[in-house]
């Protein structure tokens, strides 16, 4: 598998300047970075053009200012990079490409890097084998938020990547953040935190089917909140409180509700350092303990 970085990764928001909340979060995505290409022997593409322009005005710049933590892993992240030549399409040859314009026609990164990316990803999906996109999601770029109060819905407005060549298979390459993007496919469109059945949860995050695609629904308004929808229709909520580490669960199927005694659990989502059981009921309203009638949860099988 080889990785294609984001050269949106590395910005800053005023240059040669780096406030410490943004040190400090530059620092956590290129971790992640590391980790993703680490935890499965990946190797990061360094191709012609691209790479040294990256390097020369996104990286380069972003060392002189930032701390250590995060030099160390730029030093490393470059570590696991391997430089390739990649195919040019043929004269003649249509190519296609979806996503793409999204990402990178956009005003933050700065001229050419539309074109740039195209050509990448076209020598990537000539090149063949496996492929995935390292993102960093902004506001208005690649992902929308949703509020309802203190309830927030942050939608991935991109997962995947589309290149069509004449000629060739077409390649799909997945826009992935972090680890769990890996671990758990579901979660390259749907939010990380929801529990999911590898996790041993008892009360999974079920994906609806084909769950790529575009057509399908990730979420819709349920009592009054967004919430994702998994397969069962059920819905799954941010609190009111705007905390909690949990998700509130609105199950859809009365039959379903009948048998656990409750219309909505309280359910401990995933992350480093849950509280609880990931996957299991967090808590339960006082005055609500006594109709809950059976735990054993359900499976996505």
């Amino acid at each position: 598998m080889k990785v294609i970085l984001d050269p949106a990764l590395f910005l800053t928001q005023v240059p040669d300047r780096l406030s410490a909340d943004e040190d400090a979060e530059l620092t956590r995505l290129v971790a992640d970075a590391v980790r993703v290409c680490r935890q499965r022997g990946y190797q990061v593409v360094a191709a012609g053009p691209y790479w040294k322009r990256m390097q020369q005005e996104l990286v380069r710049p972003l060392e002189r200012v930032g701390g250590r933590e995060l030099k160390a892993g730029l030093d490393t992240l470059r570590s696991l990079a391997v430089p390739q030549n990649l195919p040019v399409a043929p004269a003649g040859s249509r190519k296609k490409v979806w996503g793409v314009k999204q990402l990178f026609d956009w005003p933050r990164l700065g001229s050419g890097w539309l074109e740039q990316m195209e050509q990448l990803l076209i020598g990537c999906a000539l090149l063949g084998g496996p492929f995935i996109l390292l993102v960093r999601h902004f506001e208005g770029r690649n992902q929308k938020t949703y509020a309802t109060g203190r309830c927030e819905l942050v939608e991935k407005m991109r997962w995947r990547l589309y290149i069509q060549v004449t000629g060739q298979p077409q390649c799909t390459i997945p826009c992935i953040r972090n680890p769990r993007n890996l671990l758990v496919d579901w979660t390259q469109r749907f939010d990380e935190s929801l529990p999911a059945q590898s996790d041993g949860a008892r009360f999974p995050f079920c994906p609806p089917e084909k769950w790529w695609r575009r057509h399908v629904e990730p979420f819709r308004t349920m009592q009054s909140k967004p919430a994702w929808i998994d397969v069962r229709d059920n819905g799954w909520a941010r609190p009111a409180t705007g905390g909690g580490r949990h998700w509130d669960v609105y199950i859809a199927d009365p039959k379903l509700a009948e048998s656990i005694g409750l219309g909505q659990l309280n359910i401990v989502q995933w992350e480093v350092r849950p509280e609880g059981k990931i996957g299991d009921i967090h808590h339960t309203p006082t005055g609500k303990q006594s109709r809950l009638a059976d735990t054993t949860g359900w499976s996505c099988d």
